[in-house]
């Protein structure tokens, strides 16, 4: 299997996708992505483990890397090394998309786990990729709603963070997981007319429209 599945992963597109366009990566990865996710749920073995840790600590391409931690984190969610794993993996410095996945996967599979929380908080407010905090800010929102810091946090971000996504991300989760509250109302209307941002603006607007919606519904 691993000569087929390397020759899935050096597919390159016909001429007319251009080198590393947008076309050509349209093409390459979802063929990629079915090749890594056959061999692990067909192939599930340690061989197959070692190969996909291997793809996501070394490969050049952070795509690539990114499906192969999901694929270990979710084939081998009972395996007594991917916890550790991937919590090494939640702070690799050298590439944003091996934290944003590792990130991701932790919340999702690994809530419970005591030292999964502190890396998520941590990868909102210190994390310089923009993706990897808009991220974490999601999960902390759909998983620990309840949190003490959870409200708080979402609103200081919303507001101070530097990136537009990221602010957008906050609104958004903000008025989906607290529509009646009257101070994230405040903060909604707030940034609708003073964020620097016209897409985050935009945000704003329509969260307010659709809590007026459904308000009088």
């Amino acid at each position: 299997w691993r000569i087929l599945v390397l020759e899935v992963m050096q597919y390159e597109p016909p001429h007319y996708c251009g080198y590393r366009t947008a076309q050509w990566y349209d093409e390459v990865r979802p063929i990629q992505e079915k090749a890594m996710k056959t061999v692990a749920s067909v192939w599930r073995s340690e061989a197959t483990r070692r190969w996909l840790v291997s793809v996501a600590e070394d490969n050049a391409d952070s795509f690539t890397r990114g499906i192969a931690i999901r694929e270990v984190a979710r084939g081998w969610r009972n395996d007594a090394r991917t916890l550790a794993w991937l919590i090494e993996q939640a702070e690799c410095p050298q590439n944003s998309e091996v934290r944003r996945v590792a990130l991701q996967e932790l919340a999702r599979g690994w809530k419970a786990n005591p030292e999964t929380l502190p890396l998520v908080k941590r990868g909102i407010r210190s994390d310089p990729d923009s993706e990897v905090r808009a991220v974490a800010l999601q999960e902390l929102a759909r998983n620990w709603r309840d949190e003490n810091e959870t409200l708080g946090l979402l609103q200081e971000c919303a507001f101070a963070d530097q990136d537009g996504e990221v602010r957008g991300v906050a609104l958004k989760e903000l008025a989906r997981a607290w529509r009646g509250d009257r101070d994230v109302l405040r903060l909604l209307k707030a940034c609708s007319v003073s964020d620097a941002d016209d897409s985050v603006r935009v945000v704003a607007v329509r969260e307010v429209a659709r809590g007026d919606r459904k308000s009088v519904v």
